[in-house]
């Protein structure tokens, strides 16, 4: 950390560059392995964005990331009091890796295991059990918000939210329909026969909450 603290911006090559200051570059390489970085990370954050986005907003700050680990990666490696002008592609590879390897399984670990999978953890899992205690082949906008305490909460706009969540978690498929408030989503049939023995225990768990709340009453 002293020496780095040091360390003197890079300079140009030849006679007289050599007293001429100038920025780093990357290498014609590491430049092409940035540019696709950018358009993965760019894609990356899309896709999160209906379902997370705070781990979006995250992504969206990976392509500065990289470019700034790129650089305390070639400053660590420097010999002398000036780091190389130039960025080498294996550093920048090395880079890359750390960022995928490493920092973004955290980042997964924190905002999903953490902060819950979605911005609206309860009403996606609210709306998933529903699906798989009725066995629903189809689900509707106005069939989320005519199921439980949390569904019945909800708005329009965030039971298609909702809905949209569980479509790109591999759950639905959307049919076109006229109304909004009528949108209409097919449960691929894949989803009961994964999570059939969770189908059955939310029924016997619903069931037993209405027994408890009845009793409560009487």
């Amino acid at each position: 950390m002293a020496r780095l603290t040091r360390l003197r911006r890079p300079t140009g090559e030849g006679a007289l560059s050599t007293y001429v200051e100038v920025p780093l570059q990357f290498d014609d390489a590491a430049q092409d392995l940035r540019s696709s970085l950018a358009q993965k990370y760019f894609e990356m954050q899309c896709a999160w964005e209906a379902v997370n986005k705070k781990l979006a907003s995250h992504l969206g700050k990976y392509d500065g990331l990289f470019a700034r680990l790129c650089i305390v990666f070639h400053c660590i490696e420097s010999d002398g009091a000036r780091p190389a002008s130039v960025i080498k592609e294996d550093t920048a590879s090395r880079a890359a890796a750390f960022l995928e390897k490493f920092l973004f399984p955290h980042a997964v670990a924190f905002y999903v295991d953490i902060l819950g999978l979605s911005d609206r953890h309860d009403m996606v899992l609210a709306a998933a059990g529903f699906i798989l205690a009725r066995k629903l082949e189809t689900i509707s906008v106005r069939d989320v918000r005519r199921g439980d305490r949390i569904m019945r909460g909800m708005d329009v706009d965030q039971a298609q939210a909702v809905l949209e969540q569980l479509d790109a978690f591999g759950w639905l498929e959307p049919v076109q329909t006229g109304r909004r408030d009528s949108l209409t989503w097919q449960v691929l049939p894949s989803v009961h026969k994964l999570f059939a023995d969770r189908a059955e225990a939310e029924k016997a768990r619903r069931e037993e909450v209405r027994r408890i709340i009845s009793g409560s009453l009487q």
